[in-house]
C-alpha cells in the first residue's frame, strides 16, 4: 500500500472520532478494562470462573472491592444488589442464595460498580448456576423484581481467595476484543466517550 493509501485509511479510521485526543483516551481506557485486579474486604473462601461457568467455597454477598473490574477502576461490591436467587427443592421450599456467594453446588458470582457512571452502569452483572455449570433463575429482589438473569457476565477468567481480605486475578476476553476493535472505532461494549 503506498502513502496516499495509508493517509486515506487513517483519515478513515479517525473520521468517525470527535478528536484525535477523544480517541486515543478510549483506547486508554478500554485497555485499563482488560485486566482483573482487585483488593476485596468481607469475603472468606476462594471460587474460580471461566465466564459463566464456576463457582466455590465463598462467603462474599457483603464483600467490597478497591481495583480494576468489569470496567471499573475504583471501588466495586462483589455481592450484587442485595437480591437473591431462590431455588425450588423438591420439598416445594425454597432455597436462597444469596448473590455473592458459593457452596460448591449452588455457585453464584457478581459485580455493581459502587458509583454508578454512565460507563460502568453496563458492566454490572450476575451470574448463578448449580453444580458449577447448570443455570439457575432470575435473581429477584425483596420486592420481587426481577434484578438479573442467570449470568450476563462478560467473557473473563477470575481466580479469588481469602480469608476476610481477599484477592482477586483474572482477565477479561470481553473487554479486550473491545480494545481490538476499538481501532477501527467499532465500539462493541458502547463504552466509548462520543461526546
Amino acid at each position: 500500500m503506498n502513502l496516499p493509501g495509508i493517509m486515506l485509511l487513517l483519515f478513515f479510521m479517525f473520521n468517525n472520532c470527535n478528536s484525535i485526543d477523544r480517541y486515543l483516551q478510549n483506547r486508554t481506557r478500554d485497555a485499563v478494562d482488560i485486566p482483573v485486579l482487585g483488593v476485596e474486604e468481607k469475603i472468606y473462601g476462594f471460587s474460580a470462573w471461566v465466564w459463566c461457568f464456576g463457582g466455590g467455597m465463598q462467603y462474599a454477598k457483603n464483600g467490597m472491592g478497591i481495583g480494576i473490574r468489569s470496567g471499573v477502576v475504583g471501588n466495586y461490591k462483589t455481592g450484587g444488589k442485595g437480591g437473591s436467587i431462590y431455588v425450588a427443592t423438591f420439598e416445594n421450599s425454597n432455597l436462597a442464595l444469596s448473590q455473592g456467594n458459593s457452596l460448591i453446588v449452588l455457585n453464584s458470582n457478581s459485580h455493581l460498580p459502587k458509583a454508578d457512571k454512565i460507563r460502568s452502569n453496563k458492566k454490572a452483572f450476575s451470574k448463578f448456576n448449580t453444580n458449577i455449570i447448570f443455570p439457575l433463575g432470575a435473581s429477584k429482589s425483596s420486592s420481587g423484581e426481577i434484578q438479573s438473569k442467570w449470568c450476563d457476565s462478560p467473557v473473563s477468567v477470575e481466580v479469588s481467595f481469602g480469608i476476610y481480605y481477599e484477592f482477586r486475578l483474572g482477565m477479561n476476553f470481553s473487554e479486550a476484543f473491545d480494545f481490538l476493535l476499538g481501532f477501527t472505532t467499532i465500539d462493541m461494549q458502547v463504552d466509548d466517550d462520543i461526546e
